[in-house]
């Protein structure tokens, strides 16, 4: 039922792929538009139709234009982004865009592109434009394909946009797509293990997540045991516990290294979260490799 999306890097939607499969259907089935889903880190998810139209298919298998798509869309998800509303665009083919927030609160969860639409206010001009990129060798059978392109006006762009706009939210609220708690605490862990040597504020997450400090608590209270704050001091101490186990390196250094500015304040919540001191804990770990059966 859920479809979850993984990513290298940031994060990523469970998406219920039944019910949205659904929703876009319906979108496309009254629009002739084509609607697409992508992540927080504008990774395609999945599409109604599901592939892209011939023209564009095919323009997208030449690495120059693919590189002006790309470079066309990232525009438009940045500046969706920032404003937090709908961004209507016209593609560097001359083709008409739109790109709408997914939002739960103030959190940044995903984006719907919908496009590949001729603008009746200027329907001559780029049927022209298309019609020339077609006449380039190896493009002739895609005229049929330029002919048969939905032709909107802008106020059923508009219209369109505004629709999906509304819809956004209710994709969260009704769980349509939600952020699984195990890509969230894992990603949560990078984001610290990367920045362990600096301060990190509550507002440094935020901005890495692209959610506000409301949505961040719920999040927490949602998939942590603790407050953000306490699981980045328990994070801190397991990286000690790390680094007093694999390595030689005195006390004082690793607790610079897992972020913490004063020895005494390292060793006190080093003695609150594990019940013992740091040197203590290394000279278990020491003792239970030399009573290991096979050493």
């Amino acid at each position: 039922m859920y479809c979850l999306c993984l990513s290298e890097d940031t994060v990523m939607i469970e998406v219920n792929q039944k019910r949205m499969e659904a929703l876009m259907h319906d979108f496309s089935l009254l629009t002739g538009i084509r609607i697409v889903l992508f992540d927080n880190e504008k990774k395609e998810i999945m599409s109604y139709p599901e592939s892209h139209c011939a023209f564009c298919g095919q323009l997208r298998r030449n690495p120059e234009f693919l590189g002006k798509c790309v470079q066309s869309d990232r525009e438009a998800f940045e500046r969706c982004r920032k404003t937090s509303a709908p961004v209507i665009y016209v593609c560097h083919a001359g083709l008409t865009e739109a790109v709408i927030l997914i939002r739960g609160n103030d959190a940044v969860i995903g984006y719907i592109m919908f496009g590949q639409i001729i603008p009746k206010n200027s329907e001559a001009e780029t049927r022209s434009k298309l019609a020339e990129i077609c006449r380039a060798p190896g493009n002739a059978n895609l005229l049929e394909d330029v002919a048969a392109m939905p032709s909107k006006s802008d106020a059923e762009i508009r219209a369109a946009a505004a629709i999906l706009d509304a819809l956004s939210v209710y994709f969260w609220s009704s769980r349509l797509v939600t952020l699984p708690k195990a890509k969230f605490i894992d990603t949560l862990n990078d984001y610290i293990a990367q920045h362990l040597g600096k301060t990190i504020s509550i507002d440094d997450i935020c901005s890495f997540f692209g959610v506000g400090r409301t949505h961040l608590y719920q999040l927490a209270n949602q998939h942590l045991e603790c407050s953000i704050a306490a699981h980045i001091r328990r994070r801190r101490i397991w990286h000690a516990q790390q680094l007093l186990s694999g390595t030689s390196r005195s006390i004082a250094e690793i607790a610079a290294a897992a972020g913490f500015d004063e020895y005494n304040y390292f060793s006190r919540i080093f003695r609150q979260e594990t019940g013992t001191t740091a040197r203590q804990y290394r000279q278990e770990q020491r003792n239970s490799m030399i009573n290991r059966p096979d050493q």
